[in-house]
Protein backbone atom coordinates (compact mmCIF):
# COMPACT_ATOMS: atom_id res chain seq x y z
CA UNK A 1 0.00 0.00 0.00
CA UNK A 2 1.08 3.24 -0.84
CA UNK A 3 0.79 6.58 1.15
CA UNK A 4 1.46 9.61 -0.57
CA UNK A 5 2.94 12.63 1.18
CA UNK A 6 1.21 16.12 1.89
CA UNK A 7 0.31 18.39 -1.30
CA UNK A 8 0.47 15.29 -3.39
CA UNK A 9 -1.99 12.19 -4.39
CA UNK A 10 -1.93 8.61 -5.06
CA UNK A 11 -0.27 9.16 -8.88
CA UNK A 12 2.93 9.63 -6.66
CA UNK A 13 3.09 6.05 -6.30
CA UNK A 14 2.86 5.07 -10.60
CA UNK A 15 7.21 5.46 -10.45
CA UNK A 16 6.79 2.30 -8.51
CA UNK A 17 4.18 0.29 -10.82
CA UNK A 18 7.18 -0.35 -13.12
CA UNK A 19 9.37 -2.45 -10.08
CA UNK A 20 6.51 -3.74 -8.04
CA UNK A 21 4.14 -5.38 -10.54
CA UNK A 22 6.69 -7.51 -12.81
CA UNK A 23 7.72 -8.48 -9.34
CA UNK A 24 4.02 -10.11 -8.66
CA UNK A 25 3.76 -7.59 -6.22
CA UNK A 26 0.32 -5.89 -6.04
CA UNK A 27 0.31 -1.98 -5.48
CA UNK A 28 -2.67 -0.27 -4.15
CA UNK A 29 -2.82 3.26 -4.08
CA UNK A 30 -5.51 5.96 -2.43
CA UNK A 31 -5.86 9.58 -1.73
CA UNK A 32 -5.70 10.66 1.64
CA UNK A 33 -8.95 12.91 3.06
CA UNK A 34 -8.26 16.04 1.52
CA UNK A 35 -6.10 15.09 -0.48
CA UNK A 36 -6.32 14.43 -4.61
CA UNK A 37 -10.09 13.07 -5.89
CA UNK A 38 -10.87 12.62 -2.08
CA UNK A 39 -13.22 14.95 -0.30
CA UNK A 40 -11.94 16.43 3.22
CA UNK A 41 -11.18 19.92 4.52
CA UNK A 42 -8.38 19.56 6.53
CA UNK A 43 -5.19 17.27 6.54
CA UNK A 44 -3.89 16.04 9.51
CA UNK A 45 -0.36 14.97 8.95
CA UNK A 46 -0.52 11.47 10.06
CA UNK A 47 -3.12 11.11 12.92
CA UNK A 48 -6.58 10.93 11.31
CA UNK A 49 -4.80 9.44 7.61
CA UNK A 50 -4.13 6.24 9.88
CA UNK A 51 -7.57 5.64 9.88
CA UNK A 52 -7.75 5.85 6.34
CA UNK A 53 -5.05 3.44 5.96
CA UNK A 54 -6.21 1.06 8.29
CA UNK A 55 -9.62 1.37 5.73
CA UNK A 56 -7.43 0.43 2.45
CA UNK A 57 -5.53 -2.70 4.45
CA UNK A 58 -8.71 -4.09 5.77
CA UNK A 59 -10.56 -3.80 2.21
CA UNK A 60 -7.20 -5.43 0.82
CA UNK A 61 -7.61 -8.56 3.71
CA UNK A 62 -11.19 -8.80 3.68
CA UNK A 63 -12.73 -7.92 0.07
CA UNK A 64 -9.48 -8.36 -1.71
CA UNK A 65 -8.47 -11.72 -0.42
CA UNK A 66 -4.53 -10.49 0.68
CA UNK A 67 -2.56 -11.75 3.39
CA UNK A 68 0.24 -10.22 3.16
CA UNK A 69 0.34 -6.07 3.42
CA UNK A 70 3.00 -3.90 3.40
CA UNK A 71 3.22 -0.28 3.60
CA UNK A 72 5.70 2.12 1.47
CA UNK A 73 4.92 5.86 2.55
CA UNK A 74 6.86 9.10 1.76
CA UNK A 75 6.63 12.22 4.57
CA UNK A 76 3.46 12.49 5.60
CA UNK A 77 2.58 8.99 4.47
CA UNK A 78 5.20 7.59 6.01
CA UNK A 79 4.73 9.01 9.42
CA UNK A 80 1.33 7.57 9.14
CA UNK A 81 2.63 4.19 8.32
CA UNK A 82 4.64 4.26 11.19
CA UNK A 83 2.21 5.43 13.56
CA UNK A 84 -0.35 2.92 12.10
CA UNK A 85 2.58 0.00 12.30
CA UNK A 86 2.41 0.38 16.18
CA UNK A 87 -1.61 -0.84 15.98
CA UNK A 88 -1.20 -3.52 13.55
CA UNK A 89 1.41 -5.78 14.25
CA UNK A 90 0.08 -8.03 11.32
CA UNK A 91 1.83 -5.51 8.55
CA UNK A 92 4.79 -7.31 6.78
CA UNK A 93 6.83 -4.45 6.95
CA UNK A 94 7.23 -0.54 6.18
CA UNK A 95 9.42 1.31 4.05
CA UNK A 96 9.21 4.63 5.32
CA UNK A 97 10.77 7.39 3.12
CA UNK A 98 11.40 11.04 4.72
CA UNK A 99 9.62 10.79 7.69
CA UNK A 100 9.41 13.53 10.91
CA UNK A 101 9.91 12.19 14.26
CA UNK A 102 7.44 14.67 15.30
CA UNK A 103 5.31 17.62 14.57
CA UNK A 104 5.92 19.89 17.04
CA UNK A 105 9.36 19.90 16.75
CA UNK A 106 9.26 19.88 13.42
CA UNK A 107 7.59 23.32 13.67
CA UNK A 108 10.33 24.35 15.63
CA UNK A 109 13.10 23.71 13.39
CA UNK A 110 11.36 24.73 10.51
CA UNK A 111 10.28 28.30 12.07
CA UNK A 112 14.33 28.61 13.35
CA UNK A 113 15.67 27.37 10.33
CA UNK A 114 13.29 30.40 8.02
CA UNK A 115 13.78 33.14 10.31
CA UNK A 116 15.89 32.34 13.53
CA UNK A 117 13.06 31.87 15.85
CA UNK A 118 14.19 30.34 18.90
CA UNK A 119 12.20 27.97 20.62
CA UNK A 120 11.16 29.92 23.49
CA UNK A 121 9.70 32.79 21.50
CA UNK A 122 8.09 30.39 19.37
CA UNK A 123 6.17 28.19 22.58
CA UNK A 124 3.34 30.63 22.84
CA UNK A 125 2.74 30.27 18.96
CA UNK A 126 2.49 26.99 18.95
CA UNK A 127 0.51 26.84 21.74
CA UNK A 128 -2.21 28.99 19.96
CA UNK A 129 -1.53 27.11 16.50
CA UNK A 130 -2.39 23.75 18.77
CA UNK A 131 -5.42 25.32 20.28
CA UNK A 132 -7.10 26.22 16.98
CA UNK A 133 -6.31 23.24 15.51
CA UNK A 134 -7.79 21.10 17.74
CA UNK A 135 -11.07 23.43 17.88
CA UNK A 136 -11.27 23.41 14.16
CA UNK A 137 -9.95 20.14 12.76
CA UNK A 138 -10.35 18.37 16.33
CA UNK A 139 -7.01 16.74 16.75
CA UNK A 140 -3.75 18.08 18.81
CA UNK A 141 -0.64 18.24 16.89
CA UNK A 142 1.20 17.17 20.23
CA UNK A 143 -0.43 13.80 18.95
CA UNK A 144 1.24 13.64 15.94
CA UNK A 145 4.44 12.13 16.80
CA UNK A 146 5.32 8.83 15.08
CA UNK A 147 8.84 9.11 17.82
CA UNK A 148 6.01 8.36 20.39
CA UNK A 149 4.76 4.84 18.53
CA UNK A 150 8.03 3.16 16.99
CA UNK A 151 9.25 2.17 20.51
CA UNK A 152 6.14 -0.15 20.39
CA UNK A 153 6.71 -1.20 16.58
CA UNK A 154 7.98 -5.07 15.83
CA UNK A 155 7.75 -5.20 12.00
CA UNK A 156 10.41 -4.55 9.86
CA UNK A 157 11.45 -0.73 8.99
CA UNK A 158 13.61 0.22 6.27
CA UNK A 159 14.20 4.13 6.83
CA UNK A 160 15.10 6.43 3.61
CA UNK A 161 16.10 9.88 3.82
CA UNK A 162 17.59 12.12 1.64
CA UNK A 163 21.01 14.00 2.34
CA UNK A 164 20.31 17.25 1.52
CA UNK A 165 16.74 17.58 2.68
CA UNK A 166 16.40 20.61 4.58
CA UNK A 167 12.75 20.81 5.51
CA UNK A 168 12.57 17.14 7.20
CA UNK A 169 16.75 16.38 8.14
CA UNK A 170 17.99 13.09 8.25
CA UNK A 171 18.56 13.40 12.02
CA UNK A 172 14.62 12.51 12.21
CA UNK A 173 15.40 9.48 10.40
CA UNK A 174 18.00 8.66 12.41
CA UNK A 175 16.17 9.24 15.58
CA UNK A 176 12.79 7.23 14.25
CA UNK A 177 15.23 4.13 13.58
CA UNK A 178 17.40 3.96 16.89
CA UNK A 179 13.92 3.95 18.85
CA UNK A 180 12.81 1.44 16.84
CA UNK A 181 11.80 -1.19 18.82
CA UNK A 182 11.89 -4.06 15.80
CA UNK A 183 14.25 -4.49 13.14
CA UNK A 184 15.37 -1.06 11.46
CA UNK A 185 17.54 -0.29 8.71
CA UNK A 186 18.60 2.99 7.72
CA UNK A 187 19.63 4.27 3.94
CA UNK A 188 20.89 8.08 3.18
CA UNK A 189 20.41 8.89 0.05
CA UNK A 190 23.68 11.10 -1.44
CA UNK A 191 22.16 14.26 -3.47
CA UNK A 192 18.74 13.88 -2.63
CA UNK A 193 16.54 16.71 -0.86
CA UNK A 194 12.84 15.99 0.13
CA UNK A 195 11.41 16.01 -2.98
CA UNK A 196 13.91 15.39 -5.63
CA UNK A 197 12.86 12.37 -7.93
CA UNK A 198 14.46 9.13 -5.78
CA UNK A 199 17.09 7.37 -7.98
CA UNK A 200 16.41 3.57 -9.10
CA UNK A 201 19.00 2.08 -7.08
CA UNK A 202 17.13 3.44 -3.94
CA UNK A 203 14.05 1.93 -5.16
CA UNK A 204 15.34 -1.00 -5.80
CA UNK A 205 16.86 -1.15 -2.46
CA UNK A 206 13.38 -0.62 -0.81
CA UNK A 207 11.84 -2.91 -3.33
CA UNK A 208 13.85 -6.03 -2.26
CA UNK A 209 13.96 -4.82 1.42
CA UNK A 210 10.12 -5.76 0.88
CA UNK A 211 9.88 -8.57 -0.84
CA UNK A 212 12.47 -10.78 1.98
CA UNK A 213 9.54 -8.41 4.26
CA UNK A 214 6.38 -10.11 2.36
CA UNK A 215 8.51 -13.41 2.34
CA UNK A 216 7.67 -13.31 -1.44
CA UNK A 217 10.84 -15.06 -2.74
CA UNK A 218 8.93 -17.78 -4.07
CA UNK A 219 6.80 -15.86 -6.32
CA UNK A 220 8.90 -14.06 -7.93
CA UNK A 221 10.06 -14.38 -12.10
CA UNK A 222 13.95 -15.21 -11.50
CA UNK A 223 15.97 -17.78 -9.50
CA UNK A 224 16.77 -15.28 -6.51
CA UNK A 225 15.53 -12.02 -5.22
CA UNK A 226 18.32 -10.27 -6.46
CA UNK A 227 18.10 -11.72 -10.36
CA UNK A 228 14.75 -11.25 -10.32
CA UNK A 229 14.94 -7.48 -9.47
CA UNK A 230 18.12 -6.68 -11.42
CA UNK A 231 16.14 -7.91 -14.47
CA UNK A 232 13.45 -5.70 -14.06
CA UNK A 233 15.55 -2.80 -13.14
CA UNK A 234 17.55 -3.85 -16.12
CA UNK A 235 14.31 -3.14 -18.24
CA UNK A 236 13.25 0.43 -17.13
CA UNK A 237 15.16 2.94 -19.34
CA UNK A 238 15.60 6.70 -18.66
CA UNK A 239 12.26 8.37 -20.47
CA UNK A 240 12.68 11.85 -22.29
CA UNK A 241 9.92 13.95 -22.44
CA UNK A 242 8.05 13.97 -26.33
CA UNK A 243 8.40 16.60 -28.14
CA UNK A 244 6.11 18.34 -30.02
CA UNK A 245 6.80 18.61 -33.65
CA UNK A 246 7.47 21.53 -35.29
CA UNK A 247 4.60 21.10 -37.85
CA UNK A 248 1.79 20.72 -35.20
CA UNK A 249 4.15 23.97 -32.90
CA UNK A 250 3.12 26.04 -36.44
CA UNK A 251 -0.59 24.83 -36.77
CA UNK A 252 -1.36 25.81 -33.80
CA UNK A 253 0.69 28.96 -34.11
CA UNK A 254 -1.33 29.74 -37.18
CA UNK A 255 -4.92 29.27 -35.49
CA UNK A 256 -3.54 31.78 -32.37
CA UNK A 257 -3.06 34.14 -35.44
CA UNK A 258 -6.15 33.81 -37.07
CA UNK A 259 -8.39 36.41 -37.42
CA UNK A 260 -11.57 34.21 -36.38
CA UNK A 261 -11.94 34.14 -32.42
CA UNK A 262 -13.12 30.21 -33.19
CA UNK A 263 -9.63 29.52 -34.79
CA UNK A 264 -8.06 31.70 -31.73
CA UNK A 265 -10.18 28.81 -29.05
CA UNK A 266 -9.42 26.18 -31.11
CA UNK A 267 -5.92 27.23 -30.63
CA UNK A 268 -5.81 27.05 -27.02
CA UNK A 269 -7.56 23.96 -26.82
CA UNK A 270 -4.56 22.24 -29.43
CA UNK A 271 -2.16 23.86 -27.33
CA UNK A 272 -3.43 22.42 -24.18
CA UNK A 273 -3.95 19.38 -25.10
CA UNK A 274 -0.27 19.27 -26.24
CA UNK A 275 1.43 20.80 -23.20
CA UNK A 276 -0.78 17.95 -21.17
CA UNK A 277 0.68 14.69 -21.82
CA UNK A 278 -2.20 12.95 -20.49
CA UNK A 279 -4.11 14.74 -23.33
CA UNK A 280 -1.85 14.31 -25.88
CA UNK A 281 -3.20 12.30 -29.03
CA UNK A 282 -6.54 14.09 -28.87
CA UNK A 283 -8.04 14.56 -32.05
CA UNK A 284 -10.21 17.60 -31.63
CA UNK A 285 -13.46 18.38 -33.47
CA UNK A 286 -16.41 20.42 -34.18
CA UNK A 287 -19.28 19.12 -31.58
CA UNK A 288 -22.76 18.97 -33.79
CA UNK A 289 -23.69 22.26 -31.48
CA UNK A 290 -23.68 25.71 -33.69
CA UNK A 291 -20.00 27.52 -33.75
CA UNK A 292 -21.35 30.58 -34.25
CA UNK A 293 -19.73 33.63 -33.24
CA UNK A 294 -22.41 35.62 -31.36
CA UNK A 295 -22.49 32.14 -29.05
CA UNK A 296 -21.78 33.39 -25.43
CA UNK A 297 -22.12 32.35 -21.80
CA UNK A 298 -24.63 31.05 -20.03
CA UNK A 299 -25.55 28.30 -22.88
CA UNK A 300 -26.88 24.58 -21.75
CA UNK A 301 -26.35 21.93 -24.29
CA UNK A 302 -27.47 18.32 -24.49
CA UNK A 303 -27.56 15.52 -26.43
CA UNK A 304 -27.21 11.51 -26.02
CA UNK A 305 -23.87 9.58 -25.86
CA UNK A 306 -23.51 5.83 -26.75
CA UNK A 307 -20.49 3.96 -25.39
CA UNK A 308 -19.23 0.92 -27.33
CA UNK A 309 -16.42 0.03 -25.03
CA UNK A 310 -16.36 0.25 -21.45
CA UNK A 311 -12.41 1.55 -22.06
CA UNK A 312 -13.98 4.39 -24.49
CA UNK A 313 -13.71 7.62 -23.48
CA UNK A 314 -14.60 11.44 -25.00
CA UNK A 315 -14.46 14.92 -23.67
CA UNK A 316 -16.28 18.24 -24.21
CA UNK A 317 -13.75 21.04 -24.29
CA UNK A 318 -14.05 24.84 -24.00
CA UNK A 319 -11.79 27.84 -23.91
CA UNK A 320 -11.92 30.80 -21.79
CA UNK A 321 -9.38 33.95 -22.23
CA UNK A 322 -9.33 35.99 -18.49
CA UNK A 323 -8.29 39.39 -18.58
CA UNK A 324 -5.37 39.46 -16.48
CA UNK A 325 -5.34 35.89 -15.81
CA UNK A 326 -4.14 34.40 -18.86
CA UNK A 327 -6.22 31.75 -20.65
CA UNK A 328 -8.18 28.71 -19.57
CA UNK A 329 -8.79 25.38 -21.04
CA UNK A 330 -11.96 23.03 -19.81
CA UNK A 331 -12.21 19.70 -19.84
CA UNK A 332 -15.27 16.95 -19.35
CA UNK A 333 -14.13 13.78 -19.79
CA UNK A 334 -16.93 11.33 -20.06
CA UNK A 335 -16.51 7.53 -20.17
CA UNK A 336 -18.95 4.93 -19.13
CA UNK A 337 -17.31 4.26 -15.65
CA UNK A 338 -16.79 8.21 -14.56
CA UNK A 339 -17.28 11.87 -15.51
CA UNK A 340 -15.01 14.16 -14.36
CA UNK A 341 -14.41 18.31 -15.11
CA UNK A 342 -10.78 19.56 -15.12
CA UNK A 343 -8.94 22.99 -15.73
CA UNK A 344 -5.75 23.55 -17.57
CA UNK A 345 -4.29 26.74 -16.96
CA UNK A 346 -1.95 28.51 -19.60
CA UNK A 347 0.26 31.49 -19.89
CA UNK A 348 2.58 32.98 -22.49
CA UNK A 349 6.11 31.71 -21.89
CA UNK A 350 9.75 32.68 -23.26
CA UNK A 351 8.97 36.06 -24.52
CA UNK A 352 10.02 37.55 -21.60
CA UNK A 353 13.01 35.23 -20.66
CA UNK A 354 13.88 35.70 -24.01
CA UNK A 355 14.12 39.61 -24.10
CA UNK A 356 16.30 39.14 -21.00
CA UNK A 357 19.04 36.71 -22.29
CA UNK A 358 18.53 38.18 -25.39
CA UNK A 359 17.74 34.24 -26.58
CA UNK A 360 14.91 33.27 -28.82
CA UNK A 361 11.55 32.48 -27.82
CA UNK A 362 11.34 28.58 -27.04
CA UNK A 363 8.92 26.52 -29.18
CA UNK A 364 8.46 23.36 -30.25
CA UNK A 365 9.13 21.15 -26.89
CA UNK A 366 12.53 23.51 -25.82
CA UNK A 367 13.44 24.18 -22.80
CA UNK A 368 12.48 27.50 -21.31
CA UNK A 369 14.94 29.67 -19.91
CA UNK A 370 13.95 30.56 -17.38
CA UNK A 371 11.97 27.69 -16.51
CA UNK A 372 8.56 29.11 -16.85
CA UNK A 373 7.35 25.81 -17.43
CA UNK A 374 7.16 23.01 -14.73
CA UNK A 375 8.12 20.85 -17.50
CA UNK A 376 10.01 23.12 -20.12
CA UNK A 377 7.79 22.35 -22.67
CA UNK A 378 6.42 24.99 -24.83
CA UNK A 379 3.82 25.25 -27.20
CA UNK A 380 2.99 28.18 -29.79
CA UNK A 381 4.33 30.59 -26.99
CA UNK A 382 2.21 29.16 -24.42
CA UNK A 383 3.24 27.03 -21.33
CA UNK A 384 0.95 24.90 -18.85
CA UNK A 385 0.81 26.63 -15.82
CA UNK A 386 -1.18 24.32 -13.97
CA UNK A 387 -3.95 21.43 -14.00
CA UNK A 388 -6.87 21.44 -12.19
CA UNK A 389 -9.09 18.83 -10.52
CA UNK A 390 -13.30 20.50 -10.66
CA UNK A 391 -15.32 17.55 -9.95
CA UNK A 392 -15.51 13.91 -10.11
CA UNK A 393 -18.50 11.43 -10.15
CA UNK A 394 -18.28 7.54 -10.68
CA UNK A 395 -20.94 5.20 -10.15
CA UNK A 396 -21.95 3.44 -7.29
CA UNK A 397 -21.33 -0.50 -6.46
CA UNK A 398 -19.09 -1.07 -9.28
CA UNK A 399 -21.79 -0.73 -12.09
CA UNK A 400 -21.38 1.50 -15.04
CA UNK A 401 -23.19 2.78 -17.56
CA UNK A 402 -25.05 0.48 -19.88
CA UNK A 403 -22.96 -0.04 -23.17
CA UNK A 404 -24.06 0.05 -26.21
CA UNK A 405 -27.44 2.24 -25.22
CA UNK A 406 -27.93 5.68 -25.18
CA UNK A 407 -27.35 8.02 -22.31
CA UNK A 408 -28.52 11.74 -21.98
CA UNK A 409 -26.22 14.47 -21.76
CA UNK A 410 -26.64 18.25 -20.46
CA UNK A 411 -23.47 20.72 -20.12
CA UNK A 412 -24.62 23.75 -18.58
CA UNK A 413 -21.97 26.36 -18.70
CA UNK A 414 -22.41 29.36 -16.95
CA UNK A 415 -21.19 32.21 -14.48
CA UNK A 416 -22.16 30.38 -11.51
CA UNK A 417 -20.19 27.72 -12.43
CA UNK A 418 -20.39 24.64 -14.99
CA UNK A 419 -22.62 21.40 -14.28
CA UNK A 420 -22.30 18.07 -16.30
CA UNK A 421 -24.61 15.00 -16.08
CA UNK A 422 -24.59 11.76 -18.06
CA UNK A 423 -27.02 9.41 -17.12
CA UNK A 424 -27.93 9.69 -13.64
CA UNK A 425 -24.03 10.79 -12.45
CA UNK A 426 -23.56 14.66 -12.12
CA UNK A 427 -20.86 16.49 -11.18
CA UNK A 428 -20.46 20.24 -10.77
CA UNK A 429 -18.09 23.20 -10.06
CA UNK A 430 -18.41 26.98 -9.25
CA UNK A 431 -16.17 28.01 -11.81
CA UNK A 432 -17.15 31.33 -13.51
CA UNK A 433 -17.04 31.29 -17.38
CA UNK A 434 -18.35 33.99 -19.35
CA UNK A 435 -18.02 35.62 -22.77
CA UNK A 436 -17.65 33.90 -26.10
CA UNK A 437 -17.79 30.28 -25.92
CA UNK A 438 -17.20 27.33 -28.75
CA UNK A 439 -17.90 24.13 -27.57
CA UNK A 440 -15.05 21.07 -28.96
CA UNK A 441 -15.07 17.15 -28.77
CA UNK A 442 -11.77 15.50 -28.01
CA UNK A 443 -11.26 11.79 -28.32
CA UNK A 444 -8.71 9.19 -28.13
CA UNK A 445 -7.21 5.76 -29.42
CA UNK A 446 -9.02 4.21 -32.00
CA UNK A 447 -12.21 6.03 -33.78
CA UNK A 448 -14.12 2.53 -34.11
CA UNK A 449 -14.72 2.27 -30.53
CA UNK A 450 -15.28 6.10 -29.78
CA UNK A 451 -18.12 6.95 -28.07
CA UNK A 452 -20.87 8.61 -30.18
CA UNK A 453 -21.77 12.15 -29.01
CA UNK A 454 -24.11 14.25 -30.48
CA UNK A 455 -25.10 17.97 -28.95
CA UNK A 456 -27.01 20.55 -29.75
CA UNK A 457 -27.94 24.11 -28.02
CA UNK A 458 -30.82 23.81 -25.28
CA UNK A 459 -32.51 27.30 -26.40
CA UNK A 460 -35.41 25.98 -23.71
CA UNK A 461 -36.58 27.70 -20.29
CA UNK A 462 -33.70 26.87 -17.63
CA UNK A 463 -32.12 28.61 -14.62
CA UNK A 464 -28.66 30.14 -15.59
CA UNK A 465 -27.13 28.78 -11.55
CA UNK A 466 -26.48 24.91 -11.46
CA UNK A 467 -27.28 23.34 -8.51
CA UNK A 468 -25.46 20.46 -6.59
CA UNK A 469 -26.54 16.81 -7.76
CA UNK A 470 -28.18 15.47 -4.27
CA UNK A 471 -28.89 11.86 -6.80
CA UNK A 472 -28.22 9.00 -3.62
CA UNK A 473 -27.77 6.65 -6.23
CA UNK A 474 -24.86 8.31 -7.85
CA UNK A 475 -21.74 9.92 -6.80
CA UNK A 476 -21.49 13.47 -7.08
CA UNK A 477 -17.99 15.77 -6.47
CA UNK A 478 -15.48 13.10 -5.15
CA UNK A 479 -16.57 12.89 -1.26
CA UNK A 480 -14.09 11.43 1.21
CA UNK A 481 -14.93 12.81 4.25
CA UNK A 482 -12.79 15.10 6.53
CA UNK A 483 -10.66 14.80 9.48
CA UNK A 484 -12.33 13.05 12.43
CA UNK A 485 -14.71 10.57 10.18
CA UNK A 486 -15.94 7.43 11.49
CA UNK A 487 -14.05 4.56 10.31
CA UNK A 488 -16.96 2.57 8.66
CA UNK A 489 -17.53 5.75 6.26
CA UNK A 490 -14.13 6.19 5.84
CA UNK A 491 -13.94 2.82 4.67
CA UNK A 492 -16.99 3.00 2.21
CA UNK A 493 -15.21 6.39 0.79
CA UNK A 494 -12.06 4.11 0.06
CA UNK A 495 -14.25 1.76 -1.38
CA UNK A 496 -15.13 3.92 -3.89
CA UNK A 497 -11.84 5.82 -4.62
CA UNK A 498 -11.37 2.03 -5.77
CA UNK A 499 -13.86 1.66 -8.54
CA UNK A 500 -12.60 5.20 -9.51
CA UNK A 501 -8.97 4.62 -9.46
CA UNK A 502 -8.40 3.30 -13.69
CA UNK A 503 -10.34 6.62 -14.47
CA UNK A 504 -8.59 8.90 -12.33
CA UNK A 505 -4.93 7.59 -13.70
CA UNK A 506 -5.76 9.35 -17.19
CA UNK A 507 -5.75 12.96 -15.02
CA UNK A 508 -3.02 14.64 -13.94
CA UNK A 509 -4.69 16.54 -11.07
CA UNK A 510 -2.94 17.19 -8.02
CA UNK A 511 -3.82 18.73 -4.83
CA UNK A 512 -0.81 20.87 -4.64
CA UNK A 513 -0.26 24.37 -3.77
CA UNK A 514 0.38 25.40 -7.27
CA UNK A 515 -1.57 23.30 -8.97
CA UNK A 516 1.21 22.21 -10.82
CA UNK A 517 1.73 18.70 -12.09
CA UNK A 518 5.59 17.56 -11.63
CA UNK A 519 8.01 16.88 -14.19
CA UNK A 520 8.35 12.94 -13.00
CA UNK A 521 5.02 12.21 -13.16
CA UNK A 522 4.27 13.61 -16.67
CA UNK A 523 7.66 11.66 -18.38
CA UNK A 524 5.66 8.38 -16.70
CA UNK A 525 2.22 9.07 -18.33
CA UNK A 526 4.26 10.19 -21.21
CA UNK A 527 5.27 6.83 -21.92
CA UNK A 528 1.96 5.47 -21.32
CA UNK A 529 0.61 7.57 -24.15
CA UNK A 530 0.63 4.71 -26.71
CA UNK A 531 -1.89 3.04 -24.98
CA UNK A 532 -2.80 4.58 -22.10
CA UNK A 533 -6.39 3.21 -21.72
CA UNK A 534 -5.33 -0.07 -21.90
CA UNK A 535 -2.78 0.39 -19.23
CA UNK A 536 -5.10 1.91 -17.05
CA UNK A 537 -7.02 -0.81 -17.04
CA UNK A 538 -4.39 -2.99 -16.96
CA UNK A 539 -2.70 -1.47 -13.50
CA UNK A 540 -6.53 -1.16 -12.32
CA UNK A 541 -7.12 -4.78 -12.65
CA UNK A 542 -4.18 -6.17 -11.42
Amino acid sequence: VFCHGNASCRLAAFRLVRVLLPLNIALACFDFSGCGMSGGKYISLGYFERDDLQCVINHLRDERGFNRVGVWGVSMGAATALMQAARDPTLAGVVADSPFADLCKLLEEVCYNAARVPAVLLSPVLNLVRWVIKRRAGFDIRDVSPLAHVGSCFIPALFLHGQEDDFVTPSNSERLARTYEGEAQLLIMPQTDHNSRRAEKFDARATLFLVRALRWEQHLPGASPEEALTSVMSRIQPRELPKIPDAVDQEIRSLLASGQRKDRHLGLIRAACELCVAYRGAVVMPCSAPQQNQERCPSRFKGQIVFASDQAEISIVWAQVHAGAGERVYFAMLSPTAVSLSEVALCRSGTAAAAATGAAPARGGAALPSGGSPLGLVCAGYCCQAVRPLAFGAPLGGSALELGKPHHVVLTIAGAGVQLSVGDITVGSTTSCSGELYVWLAQWGDGAVSPSLELERDDGPWGETPHPPQSPSRRSTHQAGGSGKPLEAAGSQFTEGLESLRFGMQQTLFSTDEGAVPADLELALAGARADRVALRSAIFEI
